[in-house]
């Protein structure tokens, strides 16, 4: 079977050759505009239209429409749905590319499967109708269609069993024929060892770098993201991890404009630190609805940074976004207001328990070590217990959360939550967390270990002075970090494919891939 890059090719060969015809321009023209088989082009598409309108098209392909012709009965369908040469109507759309699915057409069953799935086009939402037309144009060996079914069985949707394996042998069917998002989804897969497959970084790394090869920003992104952390064989680069979320992001993809802000937010890979050009570009993702963009923007907005009014109410507002998508980093800021009554919340120490125990159970370190410190205190209807406090410092600072290692060191300190008194260890801890530029641990391990001359450390009242003096030890109250690490992505906006956010485990939506305009 020839693969879609080849099947591309011939189509565009035709198109150049004294052989084409109308219906070859239309549909080259629609995949350059839909970024299928290639990188979206609207400048290519509209040169392929231009020559479609030429010489009559339009009346030409009414005239094949009339005779039944299925590729023609489709473009009209197309050109009818979004006005082009046309009145936009959407009921006659519909008709043209039903009566192109019913006579066998696996293109517009693809496209009416995926209408349903969204409600488009006058359709109600059916997932089990766009299962249907989806496994009709899957058997053809579409392979866009055994993509989207892959998706379908990988959420249990349309009345089909949740099926990781089944899931995985369509996106192999499609990735095999050359199709992008299957290899995306697939190298994904690989990356969280689901369906099967064995857990391989180094299978993730393959399968982005050949999509990534094809022009396709999903594959872009993470194929930088696995850059960025050294992952699947490859050097850690952060200069190669922006060059390639710069070429995701001049796309418009919302995950890597996010993670391409973070790094300008950071000053690495040789971008220059910038927390305005970071509000840009997060600003960009928002307005696509990137959850991990609402909660960064949030962020900068709590803290007036990047030229953004200091609002807590603005925070608050894209905390909630977030957090009705899930993230669990923003449930967490969202406790975090509520902890203090900010940004129109009310206080509540109840309600922020309740969001710091989502995104705890979710692995989240900050909501952990704040967790830790709500039972140390007893707050927000949990009892008092220092033993449970020291079981969540305990998981947060192995993932290298300063504030739970320096609230660790404080319950070695003074021997508690089941914990042996030990200053040597206090000092390791108030260490490492130091060492990340924890203010507060700085002052413990300058006023305790110096100045009181403890653990072995030499009595300096002047090395004390440095870090300030503290009198008592308290756990820290809770606080929002906005250093939030960079997020897997397979997202793909030309053609509607879900966010998958990878921070060791892959979190999924439910929306499958197809057309967008």
């Amino acid at each position: 079977m020839p693969t879609v890059q080849e099947k591309f090719q011939t189509l565009l060969t035709t198109a150049r050759s004294d052989n084409g015809d109308v219906k070859t321009f239309f549909l080259l023209a629609y995949h350059y505009e839909l970024g299928h088989f290639v990188p979206k082009n609207l400048q290519a598409a509209n040169i392929w239209y231009q020559r479609a309108f030429a010489n009559n098209g339009l009346e030409k392909i009414h005239e094949m429409a009339k005779n039944k012709d299925v590729e023609a009965l489709f473009i009209l369908g197309h050109l009818y749905l979004y006005g082009y040469g046309e009145v936009k109507n959407i009921i006659t759309a519909e008709k043209n590319i039903r009566l192109a699915a019913n006579k066998g057409y696996e293109e517009a069953q693809l496209r009416l499967g995926v209408m349903y799935e969204r409600g488009e086009g006058g359709l109600p939402q059916n997932d089990v109708k766009a299962v249907e037309l989806l496994q009709q144009a899957a058997a053809k060996g579409s392979a866009l269609a055994q993509c989207n079914l892959g998706v379908m069985y990988e959420h249990g949707r349309g009345g089909l069993p949740q099926s990781d394996e089944k899931a995985v042998e369509l996106f192999k069917q499609a990735a095999a024929q050359g199709l992008a998002i299957a290899q995306c989804y697939l190298g994904t897969t690989y990356l969280s060892g689901k369906g099967g497959l064995p857990q391989s970084d180094e299978k993730a790394v393959e399968l982005y770098e050949q999509a990534a090869a094809q022009g396709n920003a999903v594959a872009q992104s993470n194929f930088g993201v696995m850059y960025e952390y050294g992952r699947g064989g490859l050097p850690q680069s952060d200069k190669k991890a922006v060059e390639l979320f710069q070429q995701a992001a001049a796309q418009g993809l919302a995950g890597a404009q996010y993670n391409l802000g973070v790094m300008y937010k950071q000053g690495r890979g040789g971008l220059p630190q910038s927390d305005e050009k970071a509000v840009e570009l997060y600003e960009q993702a928002v307005a696509q609805g990137n959850a991990e963009a609402q909660c960064h923007l949030g962020i900068m907005y709590e803290q007036g940074r990047g030229g953004l009014p200091q609002s807590d109410e603005k925070a608050v507002e894209l905390y909630e976004q977030a957090v009705a998508q899930g993230l669990a980093i923003a449930q967490c800021c969202l406790g975090t207001m509520y902890v203090s009554g900010k940004g129109g919340v009310p206080q509540s120490d109840e309600k922020a328990v309740e969001l710091f125990q989502q995104a705890a159970a979710k692995g989240v370190a900050l909501a952990q070590c704040n967790l830790g410190i709500m039972y140390g205190h007893g707050q927000g209807g949990l009892p008092q217990s220092d033993e449970k406090a020291v079981e969540l410092f305990q998981q947060a600072a192995a993932k290298g959360s300063p504030l739970a290692q320096c609230n660790l060191g404080v319950m070695y300190e003074h021997g508690r939550g089941g914990l042996s008194q030990s200053d040597e260890k206090a000092v390791e801890l108030f260490q490492q967390a130091a060492a990340q530029g924890l203010a507060i641990a700085q002052d413990y391990y300058g006023d305790i270990l110096y100045k009181q001359g403890r653990s072995g450390l030499h009595q300096s009242t002047n090395k004390s002075g440095a870090y300030g003096n503290i009198a008592g030890r308290v756990f820290q109250p809770p606080y929002a970090n906005d250093s939030t690490p960079m997020k897997m992505q397979t997202e793909e906006n030309a053609m509607g494919v879900p966010n998958k956010h990878s921070e060791g485990s892959v979190v999924e939506s439910s929306s499958i891939p197809g057309y967008g305009h």
